[in-house]
């Protein structure tokens, strides 16, 4: 029997045209494929705000597959309600039907768990194989087992800790009050020493064989050689350096404040690593204070206002500027899963789409600051509530 192959390839296409991804709250069944979902967030977790999902064109009967209730069961619109208490994130699916089409949308609903850690958790450090936690009113850290939070030790610094770096074998901490780093062997949390930086140290960075740290009071960032802790240099950037990222290839600095008579405050500064050359101050607007460095694109965000500014590290170039959280000040920042991360005042946490500055999501957390990620889970200090919080 002979086939026509144009009759196959036609039978195909009608099959796949009501077919769509159901992650995307699309059509994923139906005979016209018309029907659609729009959601305002693909992740939610429990006592956080509803997701509202949206039906096209018109309206729809609702059904839900999973914990958690919709607040209505017909029309253009429903919220879906979270449970109160989850064990472990699951996915729930919400389907809009009329007549034979249907679409489906499939949310993550994430539990509200929370580890208490001590004093005012400013920094969280991983090591491949354990968390480490710093708080700002302990003289000591904190090593916990990723799966469970269970404590594994405490290490202790007899400093306060501002910020935690890995070199790929020790932790160092970066002890404000004390004007110092401190070297801790990751393996057993052995102190290797303690070594004198600049003043008013805010954050640091590795550099491939070097630890980078910004000294804020100075103006200065310096260099120190991660295998003994030797200063290999010292340098001068145009004002108030706070963050502080590597790209791969070259450091950039964050210039926390107005700028001098003369200076480029208000910017950030690529300095070479072999010298400590200044390289270019690039304008990112007033008070930036975080930098991510994530591949080719580095992401500078102000410590007030949500400003947020995504450079490319090989120009300088400009890329993208916006507002994160109606311009809520920022108290942390981080990528992870391939989006961006912001700890908000007073209390959340949002989770943003980089190509558009886009909110896909949003947490409740008090006094979230610091982040970690750990390739499975989030991990977020809250300030606020002396804890940590996996998402």
């Amino acid at each position: 029997m002979r086939i026509d192959c144009r009759w196959i390839a036609l039978l195909l296409l009608a099959a796949c045209a009501g077919m769509r991804d159901p992650e995307t709250g699309s059509n994923d069944s139906g005979s016209s494929g018309l029907l659609t979902i729009t959601a305002s967030a693909d992740e939610v977790t429990v006592g956080d705000s509803p997701v509202t999902l949206t039906a096209a064109p018109g309206e729809a009967s609702w059904s839900l597959l999973g914990p958690g209730k919709l607040s209505g069961v017909t029309g253009q619109t429903t919220q879906y309600l979270p449970p109160d208490s989850l064990d472990l994130t699951e996915s729930v699916t919400v389907t809009a039907s009329r007549g034979s089409d249907k679409a489906r949308a499939v949310l993550k609903v994430h539990p509200r768990l929370s580890y208490p850690v001590g004093r005012r958790p400013v920094a969280i450090g991983f090591d491949g194989a354990r968390l480490w936690v710093a708080g700002a009113w302990d003289l000591d850290v904190l090593i916990l087992r990723p799966s469970d939070a269970a404590p594994l030790g405490r290490v202790v610094v007899n400093h306060g800790v501002g910020a935690l770096v890995f070199d790929g074998t020790n932790m160092w901490t970066i002890n404000p009050g004390a004007d110092s780093v401190t070297k801790l062997r990751a393996a057993d949390g052995a102190n290797l020493g303690t070594f004198p930086v600049g003043n008013q140290r805010i954050a640091g960075a590795f550099g491939g064989t070097n630890l980078w740290v910004t000294n804020r009071g100075d103006r200065t960032v310096t260099k120190l050689r991660a295998s003994d802790g030797a200063i290999l240099g010292t340098f001068p950037v145009p004002g108030g350096p706070a963050g502080i990222a590597f790209d791969g290839k070259n450091l950039w600095v964050a210039n926390h404040d107005r700028p001098p008579p003369g200076g480029a405050g208000e910017t950030v500064t690529c300095v070479r690593p072999s010298d400590g050359a200044n390289l270019g101050n690039v304008y990112v607007g007033p008070a930036p204070w975080f930098v991510i460095a994530d591949g080719s694109e580095l992401w500078v965000t102000s410590l007030y206002a949500g400003l947020v500014t995504q450079l490319d590290t090989t120009s300088g170039g400009l890329l993208q500027t916006g507002r994160i959280g109606n311009g809520a000040n920022v108290q942390g920042m981080t990528v992870a899963r391939g989006s961006l991360w912001f700890g908000l005042v007073p209390g959340s946490v949002v989770k943003v789409n980089p190509a558009n500055l886009s909110q896909q999501a949003s947490f409740t957390i008090k006094g979230p600051s610091a982040f970690a990620f750990d390739g499975t889970r989030l991990w977020i200090g809250s300030l606020d509530g002396n804890s940590l919080t996996p998402l």
